[in-house]
Formats: structure tokens, C-alpha cells, sequence
């Protein structure tokens, strides 16, 4: 396994290799909207932002926003597609949990990512958005004490 160095991120979360990792979770990522991204989450106190680095180049991206004591809302995460399928996002997810010292990390998901927060051992409840286009699913899922074995 590569050696993987996890480090807060948040002061370079503009930074454009990093932007365009987290890129991967935005959905139509344009300049504009990944700008507006950086802008408000640097911004943001209550958000913190960590990277997973390999061989010092940046392999993946969380920003996770703390909604009450010990928890938190994940608000993105991605892994740069030619370090995919290597547990990296998983490790994040876990990073994060342990830097923050939570007792849940929550997040919302689609039918694309749904198995990944599944395989990190998040709880999954399936409900449904309307749209113009009509229904769609989308995933409540959380990650707490009682299904993370640290």
C-alpha cells in the first residue's frame, strides 16, 4: 500500500490541482461553480477541509461542516480518478472523523456514490427529491460510534 500523508488543506482549498480533485464531486463542475465553492468554504468557519497526499502529490479531498457538537455534514469528497479504488476516500472519511472527534458524519449522496458511503460503513436511507424533471432518489447516510470499529 502506498504511504498516504493526511493534512488540513483548507488555507490552499483554491489551489488548482486541489480544486480540480474535489472537482469530481461537483456535479457539471464549471470554474465559476468550483470558485464559488472555494470561496464559501474558506470562508466558513465551521467548515474544515483535509487532504490525502501521495508521494506529495494530492490524491483526494473532504470538506465536512460541523452542524452540532461531535457531528458534522459531509459537504464533498473525491478522489482523483488514478487513485481510485485504493481505500483513500474511505481513509478520509475516517481521518476526518478522528481529527474532528465526532460521533456522526452525516452526508447526501446519489445513485453514482451510494455504494461507496455503503462500503465506508455509513447507514443508508433512500428518499426521494422532485425536480421539473420529476422524482429522483437521493441517500441519507451516516457514519457514527456504533458502526465505526477504530
Amino acid at each position: 500500500m502506498t504511504d498516504i500523508k493526511f493534512k488540513k488543506i483548507k488555507s490552499s482549498f483554491n489551489d488548482p490541482a486541489i480544486m480540480n480533485v474535489f472537482s469530481g464531486c461537483v456535479y457539471m463542475p464549471t470554474q465559476e461553480k468550483l470558485n464559488k465553492y472555494a470561496d464559501e468554504y474558506m470562508g466558513n468557519e465551521s467548515i474544515s477541509i483535509f487532504g490525502a497526499f501521495v508521494s506529495g502529490h494530492i490524491a483526494g479531498v473532504i470538506a465536512a461542516e460541523m452542524i452540532q457538537e461531535k457531528m458534522a455534514m459531509c459537504r464533498g469528497i473525491a478522489v482523483d480518478t488514478q487513485y481510485r479504488r485504493r481505500g483513500i476516500g474511505k481513509q478520509l472519511i475516517q481521518y476526518c472523523y478522528k481529527t474532528l472527534n465526532l460521533n456522526e458524519l452525516h452526508a447526501e449522496t446519489d445513485d453514482d456514490a451510494v455504494e461507496f458511503y455503503i462500503n465506508c460503513g455509513f447507514t443508508v436511507e433512500k428518499f426521494f427529491r422532485q425536480s421539473e424533471n420529476g422524482e429522483y432518489a437521493r441517500y441519507r447516510c451516516i457514519f457514527n460510534n456504533e458502526q465505526h470499529n477504530a
